[in-house]
């Protein structure tokens, strides 16, 4: 039969699995969220800029 408590006292954490977590939460990823922002600010400099460009064309350009 098992003696658990003498089990639990020869028990040692895997060193690796340390090494594994570190190396997991100290990073910095991009999410999808990250991707997401970018491309909308993108998206709003190209809409302002084309708005620019069309009140130029339509003679409304501020002086």
């Amino acid at each position: 039969m098992l003696n658990f408590e003498e089990e639990l006292n020869k028990f040692k954490p895997s060193t690796d699995i340390d090494e594994a977590e570190e190396a997991i939460y100290n990073r910095e990823v991009a999410d999808v969220t990250d991707f997401v922002k970018e491309m909308l600010d993108e998206i709003q400099k190209d809409s302002r800029r084309m708005n620019q460009q069309s009140k130029g064309r339509n003679g409304n350009e501020m002086l």
